[in-house]
């Protein structure tokens, strides 16, 4: 019978509204995203879902929140 390990790591994201002449969009910054991946993945860790929380801007500049990641590995 397969068994599983779960592992679960937040990671802190900033969120900035980008404007132009023509057009609003939003731009996610995560530090160091692709670094953690890339290390989880190597030992084995497979990431398998995320949630993301977040906590709105009062003068609506920017909002800050969370990922939660959650990883996978046979046991």
């Amino acid at each position: 019978m397969e068994q599983w390990e779960y592992k679960t790591i937040r990671l802190q994201f900033k969120m900035k509204s980008k404007k132009g002449l023509l057009s609003l969009g939003m731009e996610f910054l995560v530090e160091n995203f692709d670094e953690e991946l890339n290390e989880l993945g190597e030992e084995g860790w497979e990431l398998v879902s995320t949630i993301p929380l977040t906590f709105p801007s009062t003068l609506g500049g920017s909002q800050t929140g969370y990922f939660y990641c959650i990883f996978k590995r046979q046991s």
